[in-house]
């Protein structure tokens, strides 16, 4: 921005400042088709991910990831969201190898967010 230089669309996304570009003459072919995949998004979980990323910003490591932990809790208290994860469980029954391991329950999640020393230890290993 100082130098005022220009990227190519190419060199922009490469760089990760944009997803991607269109040619003129397929703009809005493009962005209809993204618009299409977004509104198959079930609307609590596209709100939850914009939440988390626009307020974790804002926040510090800790309050980051409560705000993403409370929205996915929202998310799985959502019908929508319920009967898409059964039937993507399912897939994964079908497609993919379970390990044998201890499940960890929400509860455990939720009370090691809630330890003190649990932040200070991620903190720690960064």
């Amino acid at each position: 921005m100082l130098t005022g230089n220009q990227l190519s669309p190419v060199e922009a996304k490469k760089i990760g400042l944009i997803t991607d570009s269109f040619k003129k003459s397929e703009f809005f072919e493009s962005i209809q088709s993204v618009a299409d995949q977004m509104s198959r998004r079930i609307p609590i979980a596209v709100e939850g991910i914009k939440l988390a990323v626009h307020d974790g910003l804002e926040a510090c490591f800790r309050h980051a990831l409560s705000i993403e932990m409370e929205q996915t809790i929202r998310c799985f208290d959502n019908p929508l969201t319920q009967r898409a994860l059964s039937g993507y469980g399912e897939i994964i029954k079908d497609k993919v190898e379970v390990p044998k391991e201890r499940r960890i329950h929400i509860k455990e999640v939720v009370g090691m967010l809630q330890s003190e020393t649990f932040f200070d230890q991620i903190e720690e290993k960064r």
